[in-house]
């Protein structure tokens, strides 16, 4: 298994079961979740679609749109994911943030009102 596939499998998918359960537990509106992937989507440069959302991330957290630690939660990932595969190419970069975006909503969608740690805590 390669470098990004075990990553992908590991810590794409805990960080996103972990962003997706804080935006379920601190009430965050759907709206705001469906637009964080429009805003990614909006960019066809997978670094510039990252610091973008980043930047509207940071925005809703100012105004309330987004709790505070939903929203740190969602920065450090994304930026985390950005740093580690900025080097591999635009292809592996856009696939593991869209990957993390799409993982974090369907946590959240599940309505899941407990913060979890890791994937597997889903499964249980």
């Amino acid at each position: 298994m390669s470098d990004f596939e075990n990553f992908m499998r590991k810590e794409v998918y805990d960080k996103a079961a972990v962003a997706g359960s804080k935006l379920c537990s601190k009430g965050v509106d759907k709206s705001t979740v469906n637009n964080m992937i429009s805003v990614f989507n909006s960019e066809e440069d997978p670094e510039s679609a990252c610091l973008l959302l980043i930047t509207y991330i940071k925005r809703q957290v100012g105004r309330g749109e987004i709790h505070r630690e939903a929203g740190g939660t969602l920065v450090r990932d994304l930026y985390e994911i950005y740093s580690s595969f900025r080097e591999m190419g635009k292809e592996d970069l856009r696939s593991a943030l869209y990957k993390y975006l799409v993982l974090s909503k369907w946590v959240f969608e599940s309505g899941i009102r407990r913060e979890v740690k890791k994937f597997e805590e889903l499964l249980s």
